[in-house]
């Protein structure tokens, strides 16, 4: 299963996804952020100090919380939704190609006209970036490795 970030698992109330499709299919939200709050801290925290956290990790810990009513297997089958490859195809690619719209930025526009941008997620520029970097640089450890070009791998 993909990696999680689990900021983006506590902002889902608030995102338009909440509504859509499978998404508006998961249980027991508010209870499950309740539970991974007292592991891992409020979403502000979690957003400033922990990048990622495994849906092994997220599971153990929601199942040991004893939530009353809990449905396990509604969790597990919705927790690849949170993932940071369904969270940019869903939020950024559908968005920029059908809508042309790009929501994990807000503009706004000051007294004098001027356009401001801010970052509005826990997927910023500068995460997208080092993730491309990681990506790039182990490609590249990889074809020297194996005397191979990308497209040979």
């Amino acid at each position: 299963m993909s990696r999680l970030i689990s900021s983006s698992f506590y902002q889902w109330p608030k995102s338009k996804l909440r509504e859509h499709g499978e998404y508006k299919k998961l249980r027991n939200h508010v209870e499950i952020v309740g539970a991974l709050s007292k592991v891992y801290g409020s979403a502000d925290d979690v957003r400033e100090k922990i990048r990622y956290v495994s849906a092994k990790d997220i599971v153990k810990h929601v199942t040991a919380a004893g939530i009353p009513d809990l449905d396990a297997e509604n969790l597990q089958e919705r927790l690849p939704l949170f993932s940071l490859a369904e969270l940019l195809y869903r939020y950024l690619r559908c968005d920029a190609v059908h809508n042309a719209e790009f929501p994990f930025i807000n503009e706004r526009i000051d007294a004098e006209g001027n356009v401001e941008y801010e970052e509005n997620h826990a997927i910023t520029g500068k995460a997208l970036f080092e993730t491309v970097q990681g990506v790039v640089s182990n490609l590249r450890d990889e074809c020297l490795k194996s005397g191979k070009w990308p497209g040979q791998l």
